[in-house]
């Protein structure tokens, strides 16, 4: 296998590590899956239970990456020794954004601008 693109609890429980000799740590991506509920459905709800909700979505979220960082951390540890673990500089990263930007301005339409503003501010990335 010449290369792939996948979580680390991917990579790790698919045995990548046991048939590739490198790992790059991109940072490219973070794999979160949303809560979804019909709009009727919700406004069904009285308010004191679309809170109850809210808080248990925000509780999820928290813990969900939590664990992620703690299961991360113990991949990597295990890894150490069987594949070439390599970071990617700040330099090398900042011009992976750079490459991407002309594909965020091909959804911007899609996506809306203010989303993709509101993500870059989160991330850092000047527009």
């Amino acid at each position: 296998m010449s290369g792939q693109e996948n979580p680390l609890a991917n990579i790790y429980t698919m045995r990548f590590h046991e048939v590739q000799d490198y790992l790059s740590l991109t940072n490219h991506a973070y794999h979160a899956y949303a809560a979804v509920i019909n709009t009727d459905s919700w406004n069904s709800l009285p308010d004191d239970l679309q809170q109850v909700m809210r808080d248990a979505f925000d509780n999820g979220r928290t813990a969900s990456r939590q664990l992620t960082l703690e299961d991360e951390e113990k991949i990597m540890a295990s890894l150490e020794g069987q594949i070439e673990i390599n970071e990617i500089s700040a330099e090398a990263r900042e011009a992976f954004v750079e490459a991407s930007l002309p594909v965020h301005a091909e959804y911007e339409d899609v996506v809306t601008t203010d989303l993709l503003h509101k993500v870059y501010d989160v991330v850092g990335i000047d527009y």
